[in-house]
């Protein structure tokens, strides 16, 4: 039997939701059918995604494979052809030329002499200017994010070429569909797959934790990029709020990296609203589930969420969940059986309820100990979706 080529095409090989979404579905698709391959548009070999997708990836340190990445990684004369692209593509810029579309044909016919039979653009934007572009027999388009939130700055007829797009919920192909409903037709909601198994066993490794719960505390976890769509910043202010004005004894822990002008941003409240002793950043972990494991709640402040990934698993561990109301959280959140999904306002009225409230926190732990995540019927859709 011949197999089925398929390329992945991906922005770049750092932790997000994108490439933890891909890898989760590469592990439920069944490769006696599919010779998959993935092209990474920025190839950073330092990223720690390419220990897991080095065997899929194409393309090499050649620069006509990476003329819309960074040159950082490469070496040699490439690295000053790339550099010198970056510099000419700033200058066009500032006077009203954008070099992407030539340079994504470029790379797209690189792509296109492969033969791939099914092409995936797994994320909006550049990817999806350049899957645009390569030639196959089908190509199908993810959409991971609150596509409002992006349409102004990406041109909506790229997405006329692709056979399908997956969006990642039922509030995510909403707001697509209303933005671009010339493709309503063939666009659909398809939720991440998600490796249940390998949550429970990592939030199951003890051993994992460098930095010490104490379980005689409350102990509130939140996890996510330290971005201001997660407000994580706004966290200082609310535990100070929990702390000093409502007299409550908890600990609440951010796992995600600190190092970006949010982060930054997120030190500064915590010494503004003196709550060192008590809000805890511990940076990135490639084991968050143990640090989830180990906590009473998890808080989720976002502004927006396509298919929240951290909420699920959250809920996979049967820690209940105090979440914001983005419109997708509905689809994800049932109240008062896996968590409470308020206003952001109400965050802390929500948080010290459960905190002073033992009979209702308990009655939801109780309740999200029978939440299971279903994906069977996902991994059906995603099968159709890459058959002819």
């Amino acid at each position: 039997m011949v197999k089925k080529k398929i390329l992945f095409v991906i922005p770049g090989l750092e932790f997000g939701g994108t490439n933890k979404a891909l890898e989760n579905l590469l592990a439920e698709m069944d490769f006696h059918d599919y010779d998959v391959s993935i092209f990474c548009i920025d190839r950073n070999l330092k990223g720690p995604y390419y220990a897991i997708f080095q065997n899929k990836l194409i393309g090499d340190g050649s620069w006509t494979y990476n003329l819309l990445g960074y040159p950082r990684h490469l070496s040699g004369l490439t690295k000053y052809v790339i550099a010198s692209i970056k510099i000419a593509k700033r200058i066009l810029k500032f006077f009203g030329t954008n070099l992407d579309e030539y340079l994504c044909g470029l790379v797209a016919k690189k792509l296109s002499a492969l033969n791939f039979e099914v092409v995936v653009a797994f994320q909006e934007g550049l990817v999806t200017m350049l899957c645009d572009k390569v030639q196959a027999s089908k190509k199908i388009a993810w959409v991971h994010c609150d596509y409002s939130r992006i349409c102004q700055s990406f041109k909506n007829r790229y997405y006329f070429s692709f056979d399908k797009i997956v969006c990642v919920s039922e509030y995510t192909k909403k707001i697509f569909c209303g933005i671009i409903p010339e493709v309503e037709s063939k666009t659909c909601a398809i939720h991440n797959v998600i490796d249940t198994h390998e949550i429970i066993v990592q939030s199951e490794r003890k051993a994992d934790i460098d930095i010490p719960i104490d379980k005689n505390t409350f102990n509130i976890v939140s996890v996510g990029r330290i971005a201001s769509v997660k407000r994580f910043t706004e966290i200082p202010r609310i535990a100070a709020e929990l702390y000093y004005g409502r007299k409550l004894s908890f600990t609440w822990y951010i796992v995600g990296n600190y190092n970006t002008d949010d982060g930054e941003e997120l030190w500064e409240n915590i010494r503004k609203y003196r709550v060192e002793h008590v809000v805890r950043p511990i940076g990135a972990r490639k084991n968050p589930y143990v640090y989830m494991k180990s906590c009473n709640l998890y808080v989720c402040l976002s502004v927006s969420e396509a298919c929240p990934f951290v909420i699920n698993e959250a809920s996979i561990l049967h820690l209940p969940i105090v979440c914001t109301d983005f419109p997708s959280a509905h689809e994800f959140i049932k109240p008062g059986f896996n968590g409470v999904i308020c206003s952001f306002e109400s965050l802390a009225d929500n948080i010290s309820s459960l905190i002073f409230n033992k009979k209702k926190y308990g009655e939801l732990c109780e309740n999200v100990k029978s939440y299971t995540y279903n994906n069977e019927l996902i991994k059906k859709k995603l099968k159709n979706l890459f058959e002819f």
